[in-house]
């Protein structure tokens, strides 16, 4: 090949030079991110070391989330960290943004918080969500921190972040400001962390709009201010900061919400809760005490199942079918548990989990597990399959695809979905890895999909 001709997509030079990159940038952003500037030299003695290159767009968010990688930990679980996530896309679409350009993340930390970071990553502390009341009040939240992003608050001078500005404000906003080594440069990034009225006004305002265009009933938002009136008392431990750390005025932004409501009108009716109730019952599986809220008899049922509690788990779900035996959430809890306890019945009550909701990905899922227990590879494949077609961000059906698809001609597609399976439980360098290593074998539909999540971990991080 001569200088100056094109290396074919499909060529494996290609592939090879392109995981490099990748990997290259990736480590860079973990290490220190790519700058559109030289960084300062010849630095006079004694004076202050230099903050490091100036981060733009995009890079900031990726920055930003390398890391968070490295010391946080996340739920990539289908309970929270997917609820969190299709309420954000919702946000994100009637946003008119690229929905797929966006992130939302649910981080393990106790504290009442919430905040965004330019180039879409939008993050939210399991703390708070243990506080809200129901789906409307967390779509509340997601709208306002998306608006920070779609009308370009942050810093107060985005053109002079830099990556020890960076490194600061993920260990404040994260919770861990002591890793910080100056305790000067923590305490001026914290100021510069919090919006100003003019920037919250904004983005309630838009916020609201994106709440009626994404049909979620806007009152949520008033009920979180009210969860914030509720802290705005504490005392905090020092270097602790909650989301009134960051978005001041809310007495001011109470009364303006609620006079925007009632001009509008109350919006469409609340939703099912089904979907929070999964939410709460997996917070409560990582909770030291274990707690639910509510007394509901599905929820007790489903935080016992997401624990592995599954003697306990059991008579309850059982309850909670007797109750309500056409509740589609309900009887694939219930398949789940039996599958699980690998017990005959649970054949019957997949079938009538899928009868009740034949779009649930995840009963499909179950089937797939009941059938990979029996030793049925092909009926497993085909109910995996089928997961991954409702819903292909469901990580765990990824991952059985790779076992199943190990060996064999098949096997390229087994290593894809290996890869699907670590980026979406945000491993991204391990992801690019093995996507690198990947021989379509001239399967176009396979290299397609290669390609494609290269493009999207290059320009996303994750």
């Amino acid at each position: 090949m001569g200088l100056g001709e094109s290396v074919p997509i499909g060529n494996p030079l290609f592939r090879c030079l392109r995981m490099t990159c990748l990997l290259a940038v990736l480590a860079g952003c973990a290490s220190g991110p790519v700058s559109d500037e030289p960084a300062a030299t010849d630095a006079e003695p004694g004076s202050p070391p230099p903050s490091g290159p100036v981060l733009r767009g995009k890079e900031i968010g990726k920055s930003f989330m390398a890391s968070a990688l490295g010391g946080y930990r996340f739920y990539t679980d289908e309970d929270v960290g997917a609820t969190v996530r299709a309420i954000g896309h919702d946000i994100a679409v009637a946003a008119g943004v690229d929905p797929d350009s966006y992130h939302f993340f649910v981080v393990e930390n106790p504290q009442a918080n919430a905040f965004a970071i330019p180039g879409g990553y939008i993050f939210v502390f399991d703390g708070l969500l243990r506080r809200l009341g129901d789906e409307e009040e967390l779509a509340g939240v997601l709208a306002h921190e998306v608006a920070h992003v779609t009308h370009g608050h942050f810093f107060k001078d985005q053109k002079k972040v830099t990556a020890v500005d960076l490194m600061a404000a993920a260990a404040i906003l994260l919770g861990r400001s002591e890793s910080v080594a100056a305790v000067s440069l923590a305490g001026a990034a914290s100021m510069q962390l919090a919006y100003s009225r003019d920037n919250e006004r904004e983005a309630d305002v838009a916020g609201i709009s994106y709440l009626y265009d994404a049909d979620y009933a806007p009152g949520g938002l008033v009920r979180f201010f009210g969860v914030l009136r509720q802290q705005a008392h504490l005392v905090l431990p020092k270097n602790q900061y909650t989301y009134l750390s960051t978005h001041p005025g809310l007495e001011e932004r109470y009364d303006r919400v609620e006079r925007m409501i009632e001009r509008r009108g109350e919006g469409p009716a609340p939703r099912d809760p089904g979907r929070w109730q999964r939410l709460q019952a997996g917070l409560a599986a990582r909770a030291v005490d274990g707690r639910v809220p509510g007394e509901g008899t599905f929820e007790k049922g489903y935080a016992a199942l997401r624990a592995a509690r599954l003697s306990r788990a059991r008579p309850l779900l059982e309850q909670a079918v007797r109750e309500s035996p056409e509740s589609a959430m309900a009887l694939a809890a219930l398949a789940e548990c039996l599958v699980r306890q690998e017990d005959a019945a649970a054949a019957g009550m997949l079938e009538r989990a899928q009868a009740a909701d034949p779009q649930g990905a995840s009963v499909h899922f179950w089937q797939g597990e009941w059938h990979r227990r029996r030793g049925e590879a092909d009926l497993a494949l085909a109910a995996y399959e089928r997961a991954i077609a409702l819903d292909d961000e469901l990580s765990m059906a990824h991952f059985r695809l790779s076992q199943l698809l190990a060996e064999g001609p098949r096997a390229p597609w087994g290593r894809f979905h290996l890869a699907r399976y670590l980026r979406l439980t945000l491993k991204p360098g391990q992801a690019v890895q093995v996507l690198g290593e990947i021989d379509p074998a001239g399967d176009e539909v396979l290299q397609r999909g290669i390609n494609h999540q290269l493009q999207t971990l290059e320009e996303e991080g994750v």
